[in-house]
């Protein structure tokens, strides 16, 4: 015959005071919001291009890229400065609607944190194209 397992009345107990604690919490968050009227705010752009200098960038270093960090810090003290720009985001366009989330996913290098750091206005290591148009609920940007 087959076991039947039961859980305590104090593990139902702990997990329904548990939940009734965070439903509790969860009111109490939204409550708060509502009294402070939290701004919701859609934000929608297109053309979106943005460069980094090559120089600015860091990356976490290796074994296997130490002797390429050696080998630039050498050319740097040689007056060879070989600054370009890394073209990081390439002609994107998005929107995102009043109330809605937005989860950026993609691997490291891949523009993820540009993206986000440009919404939110944050580009005083990158370069914004002139052409590229960034909409905040009307609002345009520069």
């Amino acid at each position: 015959m087959g076991t039947i397992q039961h859980t305590s009345n104090s593990e139902s107990t702990a997990a329904g005071k548990s939940l009734a604690t965070f439903e509790k919490w969860l009111e109490a968050t939204h409550q708060r919001l509502d009294d402070v009227g939290a701004v919701s705010l859609g934000v929608s752009y297109s053309d979106l291009n943005v460069f980094g200098d090559d120089a600015e960038k860091d990356f976490q270093r290796t074994v296997a890229n130490y002797p390429l960090a050696y080998l630039n810090h050498l050319r740097s003290k040689l007056g060879r400065k070989t600054a370009s720009r890394a073209h990081i985001l390439r002609n994107g366009d998005g929107l995102v609607r009043s109330g809605q989330m937005l989860l950026v996913l993609g691997r490291p290098g891949s523009g993820c944190s540009t993206l986000l750091r440009t919404l939110a206005g944050q580009t005083h290591s990158l370069h914004v194209q002139n052409e590229s148009k960034i909409n905040y609920q009307g609002t345009m940007t520069p």
